[in-house]
């Protein structure tokens, strides 16, 4: 049909129908477009603390076998899952060389290694939460004397903040 054919009313009923899918378009495009927009886990700056989490100065090298307690905060955690901590160093041993249960402690190891994201409240906390986990250096200094610390968030665990210290 040719539009010079169109009654005035099919013509009305066409240009309505298609400002409504118009319309009706933009609004899915919307709508749509602000779920890849979630806020995404944002690991902040790890922080030196004491055991029970009164801030601490930062330190840049701590003497092998000794501890030092940490802490981080998790922003935009919507399931407050907190962070997971790892370390690693030049005497880390390779992937899966050890059996199934066995940690490797030749960079030091964390008590826990799953932390409740920080600050400390000022509440008393359920039991069993954990915002402060203790880090203590290995027995020996590891192959090129330093240590990389990181924090993970535990819903997003590619979102990381580190921190390397000298082990003396």
């Amino acid at each position: 049909m040719n539009r010079k054919n169109l009654s005035a009313d099919q013509a009305k009923c066409r240009g309505l129908c298609r400002r409504l899918f118009c319309s009706t378009a933009a609004i899915a495009l919307i709508a749509l477009g602000g779920c890849g927009d979630a806020a995404r886990p944002v690991v902040g700056p790890i922080a030196f603390t004491n055991a029970t989490g009164v801030a601490q100065p930062a330190v840049v090298s701590v003497l092998h076998g000794t501890s030092i307690y940490l802490d981080v905060i998790v922003t935009a955690d919507p399931e407050s899952l907190g962070a997971d901590w790892t370390v690693t160093c030049g005497s880390s041993l390779p992937e899966g060389s050890l059996p199934a249960g066995q940690v490797d402690t030749s960079c030091g190891g964390f008590t826990p290694t799953h932390t409740t994201s920080g600050p400390i409240p000022s509440y008393p906390l359920p039991a069993g939460t954990v915002i402060v986990t203790q880090y203590t250096a290995p027995q020996s200094v590891p192959k090129g004397g330093t240590v990389t610390i990181i924090a993970h968030a535990t819903s997003l665990p590619s979102s990381i903040s580190s921190l390397t210290l000298t082990i003396m």
